[in-house]
């Protein structure tokens, strides 16, 4: 194994994590792949892709904000926040897993990236 290896292998693990699909799933025919699938996503419909799952985590967060009495404002930020996160990740995933392995990013800008975004979400 190579780093670069490592690095294409994390990039496709954190596809999968997002969007619950593998690169072998039936839904990639003719081209389409889940670096295609998540790149045709971005930025505007990554919610749409994201796993089911990860989104009822989320939903059930805000349903229980609002047994807490939370605006909707508060919900909202939230929401974008989460948004904001998905799109970072789905991006730190297609850097790590470009088909050259000269053009993947390096271990310490995901380290650094990762996080930012740990720090957008804990912080607030």
């Amino acid at each position: 194994m190579t780093k670069e290896g490592d690095i294409y292998s994390f990039g496709i693990l954190l596809l999968e994590t997002i969007t619950g699909k593998r690169p072998t799933d039936l839904v990639f025919v003719e081209g389409l792949n889940l670096y295609g699938y998540v790149m045709m996503a971005l930025p505007d419909q990554v919610m749409e892709i994201v796993e089911p799952t990860l989104l009822h985590d989320l939903e059930d967060e805000m349903e229980a904000a609002n047994v807490n009495h939370r605006s909707g404002e508060d919900e909202a930020r939230r929401w974008k926040r989460s948004e904001e996160g998905m799109i970072s990740l789905a991006r730190i995933g297609l850097a790590c897993s470009m088909e050259s392995p000269k053009q993947r990013t390096d271990a310490s800008k995901i380290v650094h990236e990762l996080h930012h975004i740990n720090g957008i979400h804990t912080n607030n």
